[in-house]
């Protein structure tokens, strides 16, 4: 009763708030004074939220473009911190693939074909991850919209439309993981080597980072909570890391999310460590594109 109050009281005040009292309220919802410093998509923004998000930005940009431009609005105190969290949502929710641009989110928020200049936008951008105690992290291309991209964990639709696909490409990462000590960047490198196995949209920096997040989580679960091929993997995860469903860069209680992530831990539970007594050891495997053809890739550890 008490969470349903709270998400009531959400609703009926966002249409008098300021763009930060809007934030207050959200992270007292949460039971925070202030941001904590973790990743945007760990907030766990409900459908709800993320509704009555759009709902006020829309409302608070048509009211100030009646006298002022958009640079005006994206510079006053709170609303950077609002827009990169809707834009970390917009992606996880509604990006399907089709061009990666600024502009579709901006399109539903009816400010579309307003100028912003693309300083001014970056300089949003900053600004708003840092009122969430984050960063710009380098994505590779696209910097800062791949920034806020990363911020709202793996889209929705490429696990409905390709979960296969994607598990199958971190299975293969996985089994490469098998020596004693792997770097975050091995990882990268390994998710980019089988990105043919992904649909063509998804083959970009931003799903290698994302998807190279969750090897590296699995890895880190698996280690902590000490897994192996004798014992129910998922039993164990509850057991010892109660919260390691909220790790992950992808929402768990969605069905095909949480059903692609049980089953690469109970994968990863079962590799066993191979430590590597040789100099230059060279894995080979035999990966099939998109189209159907066979071809070797060969792995020299360095």
């Amino acid at each position: 009763m008490e969470e349903a109050a709270q998400t009531m009281d959400f609703a009926e005040a966002t249409e008098f708030l300021s763009f930060y009292d809007w934030k207050d309220l959200f992270l007292e919802t949460r039971r925070l004074d202030q941001p904590d410093g973790r990743q945007l998509f760990q907030y766990r923004v409900s459908d709800n939220e993320f509704g009555l998000l759009e709902d006020f930005l829309r409302s608070k940009i048509a009211a100030l473009l009646c006298n002022n431009n958009f640079q005006y609005i994206s510079t006053r105190p709170g609303f950077s911190d609002l827009f990169v969290m809707y834009g970390a949502e917009w992606w996880r929710r509604r990006y399907d693939g089709s061009g990666f641009s600024w502009e579709p989110i901006l399109s539903d928020l009816n400010a579309a074909s307003i100028e912003w200049h693309q300083y001014d936008r970056s300089e949003c951008v900053r600004q708003g991850l840092a009122g969430w105690k984050l960063q710009v992290l380098q994505t590779s291309g696209f910097k800062f919209l791949g920034a806020v991209a990363v911020q709202g964990g793996l889209p929705m639709r490429l696990l409905a439309e390709a979960r296969g696909k994607v598990g199958h490409a971190i299975s293969l990462v996985l089994r490469q993981a098998k020596t004693n000590s792997v770097s975050y960047q091995e990882l990268q490198g390994w998710v980019e080597s089988v990105q043919t196995i992904l649909p063509k949209s998804y083959r970009q920096a931003v799903i290698f980072n994302l998807l190279a997040d969750i090897a590296w989580t699995v890895l880190d679960l698996k280690q902590r909570a000490g897994l192996n091929s004798g014992q129910d993997a998922i039993a164990q995860l509850n057991r010892s890391i109660p919260d390691w469903r909220d790790k992950f860069p992808v929402r768990v209680d969605d069905n095909h999310a949480r059903s692609l992530i049980e089953q690469l831990v109970r994968e990863a539970a079962t590799i066993r460590v191979q430590r590597q007594k040789v100099a230059l050891p060279v894995e080979r495997a035999l990966i099939r594109d998109e189209e159907g053809i066979w071809q070797i890739r060969s792995l020299i550890d360095l």
